[in-house]
């Protein structure tokens, strides 16, 4: 029906030249358009013109000889040219009366004025519109008699010289013997019993008698079927047009409006519709013929393939006839029966179409009749032209409709034709869619020059209804994404096993549950799972299928990514094709990642550029200002988006305040933010790189980054110096490149390294509290107590700043490491510190003693932490005492390492110096100690203590050992070594004796039991004096005890 609506509403279009070239031989010797005679004209002289209103159609009924009551002669003229219409008079004047008295003046008072015609009336467009609706008429008038021929079938006639007739004696005779073979298994079935139910004698013999009867008159009871069928369906279409001539006849209708086709259609014409038409079509006659053609050859199409069904309607008639004694004869049996039926349905619909067409052509040429003589616009003879066409368009359907093998054949027919239609219709889409697209976009940029063009207001309604469908579109594709949306639900629950009870008001899905437990009174629910759900099991299924597949799909790019290596080891040499295919998928693939780390920079450059134009273009002075108004305006204004359209003038509400201001700050920092995004990257790409090398090269690596100012480089190798213990080469290419001036305060790479500094204030301390030395000297800086932008290891180890005498920074190394714990340093946390102090400690060694009373309590309670033999307490003990890690394993007892010591200290006025300085912290080490302590102390830190104790007061003139023998010498060495042990040990003794804490004295406590309990070589050498000590108590307490004893005496005396 969509089909059939189709060719209605563009019914005008379609047919406009459907048959130009058919009948343009009919139309070269007739006038194409002569404007309908009206009913009181003087008649034409002109004896190939007939009366008009007389001209009709003439059914050949084939034998029934019925002839349509409103044909006339087509010869019969009126050749007298005085001669009146029935009913009318002439009058004296020349004019014409009718009977009614009234005078006809038409005649002579247009006798002098310009005919009207088609082309006059329409105008410019008259050209394609005149000549195709004079065409289209006569062709539909024509189809119209061929119709009619086709639907009736010729009446059979009894005679040798009818061929039907002869093929259908020739069934009957094929048909009279089946009787007899029949007759004959009815005889056997009846005599032998099989089959007795189906072909006994009482149920097949009246069966076939009667059968046997009518085969031998089917083809006169065929033809009298055939007869009846064109009668009613003559008998239909004239009662219907009989109707409609009795209102002609009688007055009901205005015989003067001629309803043929060809006046209808001049009249259709010149009232202005083609005009219209063309007017309202987008993209002008060039858009209007683009639109017909397509449709015009549809139309050709069907109406073919209607002419050629009704043509297959008449054969299959004249066949079913011929053939109709073998189906008589398959009605006798029961299992032939039904191809009888079959016959037989085929037959009675063949007949019938007949009359069912009949009257539908009848009923639509009555109602187009009624609309057209009735219609006072063009617009409702459009309509009763659409009816009246309408049975043109409906044969192949009615036959469809039918059920016969004719309505399969018109399914592939039309079938045929829709594909010729469609291939036109693409074949032309291009061009019609650009010529419609470009009206359109005329009528929406509203051109004033193209408002003059008549087709301007098609293309104006044209982009209106496509704007419209644009919005239907719209609103179907969202319904329909919502309904995919619950159907992929649907489906995902399914997949899982689980189930949708349904939707609640917000669309959102209920799952069936169970309950799996109780907490208290609350139950603890769960999606239904259905463990049998197929849908689970195919997606289960899939899901293994797809695994399967991806692990082959990765062999085969991993097989083809490493094809030079097969060709290598396998294939060299046998395959040259193959061999360069592998170079240069290698050559290929070496670009491919070049040119994705070149972009990898150059968007990494890209986000820092933005970020520092953003973030400087964010600076405000100390009153909230912009330093730059242009610059915050251009890039932080207008990236703030609305929440900074309000202007900050006093009158915000506080609200607005809020979301002004960190709206504009959350500019800055997503530029930041992207631009440190990248930047970790870049130093997790770099950490990872340097991470594969060897501690040498990472090292030379990192002191190239610190060269080439590469922020990025320098926290890489910060990141994997510092996880290999490596602080002191972090602290030497720090004190190598800052002292150059490489990094000013304020800027990014110098807050981004302080940050990375600050995270090892654990593992060494010295370069965390460098890192906080950095930032606070930063707020300084930016908030103008210091003025010098540069910043060094040597500003925080002696806390001065060179050209600002009179400024002291906030910290320095000494009292930031005040209160800093030890316990977790690495290995070379107190190398980076010794040497952060032999670089910048004046001769004095002043910055050496502030930084050892700052971590001489941290030292105290670190020593117990670690290991004996740790490289923590070794580096710990040789910081302490001064000694070298040769120094500090050569030991107090070996008497070439005293010797060394000794001679160094007494050659190199430096190392005495640092050696007087080591002696004086080590006494004062050992005087803060508590007896826990002293109890807790490491053999490690006793060794190197009485190591440097030792070579203080190793004592030996070389001129002593002038002659001796070797074994001399060595009992001389021995000996002066034995007496620097004693005198190192009593230092010990001394240093606990006096110290602030008395260790001596506490040991010696009989309460405590700590000395007791003591092991190692600390105990040995303070035994004596803690056993003399104990001896002086006790005899102290016996002297108190006397004491008071001889006052109680005293007492009771007196």
């Amino acid at each position: 029906m969509k089909k059939v609506h189709t060719k209605l509403a563009s019914l005008l279009l379609v047919l406009s030249l459907l048959f130009a070239s058919f009948f343009s031989t009919i139309s070269t010797s007739l006038p194409v358009f002569a404007d309908p005679i009206p009913s009181n004209a003087v008649p034409s002289t002109n004896p190939d013109q007939t009366t008009s209103g007389n001209t009709g159609n003439t059914s050949d009924n084939q034998g029934t000889n019925t002839t349509n009551s409103n044909t006339t002669d087509p010869n019969a003229t009126n050749s007298n040219p005085n001669a009146t219409t029935p009913g009318a008079t002439n009058n004296t004047d020349g004019s014409t009366s009718t009977t009614n008295g009234s005078t006809n003046t038409d005649a002579t008072s247009t006798e002098n004025q310009e005919p009207v015609t088609c082309t006059s009336q329409i105008g410019a467009v008259g050209w394609i519109i005149c000549p195709t609706t004079g065409l289209l008429a006569k062709g539909i008038d024509a189809l119209y008699g061929i119709i009619e021929n086709l639907l009736s079938v010729k009446p059979l006639e009894m005679g040798r010289n009818s061929p039907v007739y002869q093929v259908w004696a020739y069934m009957r005779n094929l048909a009279n013997i089946c009787f007899i073979i029949f007759l004959l298994v009815i005889i056997y079935s009846q005599i032998t019993g099989l089959g007795i139910n189906n072909y006994g004698i009482k149920k097949s013999l009246p069966r076939l008698i009667i059968t046997a009867i009518i085969v031998n008159f089917s083809f006169l009871f065929c033809a009298i079927a055939v007869d009846i069928s064109n009668i009613i369906g003559n008998s239909l279409k004239d009662l219907l047009a009989g109707i409609a001539d009795n209102a002609i006849s009688t007055g009901t209708i205005d015989p003067s409006k001629n309803t043929g086709f060809y006046a209808l259609f001049t009249t259709i014409a010149a009232g202005g519709i083609g005009t219209t038409i063309l007017l309202a079509f987008p993209g002008g006659p060039l858009g209007l013929l683009l639109a017909i053609i397509p449709v015009i050859v549809g139309g050709i199409i069907s109406v073919v393939i209607g002419l050629l069904v009704l043509g297959l309607r008449q054969a299959l008639v004249v066949f079913l006839v011929a053939i109709s004694p073998v189906a008589f004869v398959l009605y006798i049996l029961p299992n032939t029966e039904k191809h009888f039926q079959k016959w037989k349905n085929y037959f009675a619909q063949m007949l019938f179409f007949y009359p069912m067409f009949s009257m539908l052509f009848g009923v639509t040429k009555l109602a187009s009749m009624i609309f057209i003589t009735s219609a006072t616009t063009p617009f409702g003879i459009i309509i009763g032209v659409a009816i009246q066409v309408l049975p043109l368009f409906l044969a192949a359907n009615l036959m469809q409709l039918s059920g016969t093998a004719l309505g399969g054949i018109s399914s592939k027919l039309n079938g045929l034709g829709n594909k010729a239609s469609v291939g036109v219709a693409k074949s032309i889409a291009p061009m019609q869619a650009l010529n419609r697209q470009k009206a359109i976009e005329n009528a929406m940029k509203r051109k004033r020059v193209m408002n003059l063009l008549p087709w301007y207001w098609g293309g104006a309604m044209a982009a209106n209804s496509a704007l419209m469908q644009h919005r239907h579109e719209d609103e179907l594709k969202t319904r329909d994404d919502t309904l995919r949306r619950y159907r992929d639900e649907d489906l995902e629950a399914q997949r899982r096993g689980a189930r949708i009870l349904y939707r609640d008001k917000d669309g959102r899905a209920v799952y069936d549950k169970r309950v799996y437990g109780k907490e208290g009174d609350l139950e603890r629910t769960t999606d239904f799972v259905d463990p049998k759900n197929k849908i689970m099991e195919y997606t289960y299924q899939n899901r293994v299928a797809k695994l399967a597949a991806d692990a082959q799909h990765i062999k085969t790019e991993d097989a083809l990514g490493n094809m030079s290596d097969y060709i290598e080891a396998y294939n060299k040499g046998k395959n040259p094709f193959l061999e360069q295919l592998a170079k240069n998928q290698t050559e290929n693939f070496l670009n491919l990642k070049t040119a994705e780390s070149s972009k990898k920079r150059n968007d990494y450059n890209a986000n820092k550029f933005y970020a520092d134009t953003v973030r400087n273009a964010a600076r405000m002075d100390s009153n909230d200002v912009p330093l730059d108004a242009k610059e915050f305006e251009k890039y932080v204004s207008a990236g703030a988006g609305t929440d900074a359209w309000y202007i900050n003038d006093g009158n915000l509400s506080q609200e607005k305040a809020d979301s002004r201001f960190i709206a504009l700050h959350m500019v800055a920092a997503d530029a930041v933010d992207a631009y440190e995004a990248e930047r970790r990257n870049n130093v997790n790409r770099l950490t990872t790189y340097m991470d594969k090398m060897v501690t040498l090269d990472a090292s030379k690596l990192y002191r190239r980054m610190f060269e080439h100012n590469n922020i990025d480089g320098i926290i890489a190798g910060n990141n994997v110096l510092s996880r290999r213990g490596d602080y002191d080469k972090i602290a030497e290419s720090l004190i190598d490149y800052m002292d150059k001036g490489s990094f000013k305060l304020g800027d990014d790479a110098t807050n981004v390294l302080a940050l990375n500094l600050m995270g090892m204030k654990d593992a060494a301390p010295s370069l965390g509290r460098f890192g906080k030395f950095i930032n606070m000297e930063t707020w300084r800086y930016t908030n103008g107590e210091r003025k010098t932008a540069e910043v060094d290891v040597k500003q925080y180890v002696t806390g001065k700043v060179e050209g600002e005498d009179n400024y002291t920074t906030k910290i320095n190394l000494a009292t930031s490491l005040e209160g800093t714990s030890f316990a977790k340093i690495d290995r070379t946390a107190t190398n980076v510190l010794d040497l952060m102090i032999n670089q910048y400690d004046n001769s004095e060694g002043e910055v050496r003693k502030q930084v050892f009373n700052a971590i001489r309590p941290a030292l105290i309670s670190a020593f117990p932490s670690f290991a004996s033999g740790s490289e923590q307490i070794v580096n710990l003990t040789s910081f302490l005492t001064g000694l070298n890690k040769k120094q500090l394993t050569g030991g107090h007892k070996d008497v070439d390492n005293i010797e060394s010591i000794a001679n160094e200290i007494a050659n190199d006025q430096d190392y005495e110096k640092k050696s007087q300085t080591a002696i004086s912290e080590i006494k004062n080490y050992l005087s803060s100690l508590t007896t826990k302590n002293a109890s807790d102390m490491k053999t490690d830190v006793l060794n190197g203590i009485l190591t440097q104790l030792t070579a203080s007061h190793y004592k030996l003139d070389p001129n002593e050992l002038n002659g001796l023998s070797e074994d001399e010498k060595k009992t001389k060495k021995q000996e002066a070594l034995q007496k620097a042990q004693e005198e190192a040990k009593q230092d010990i003794v001394n240093t606990f004796l006096t110290g602030k804490n008395k260790i001596i004295e506490t040991f010696a406590n009989p309460n405590t039991s700590l000395f007791d309990n003591m092991k190692g070589d600390l105990k040995d050498i303070i035994k004596d004096a803690v056993m003399k000590e104990r001896k002086e108590q006790e005899v102290n307490r016996i002297e108190i005890r006397q004491e008071a004893q001889q006052k109680v005496k005293d007492k009771n005396k007196k």
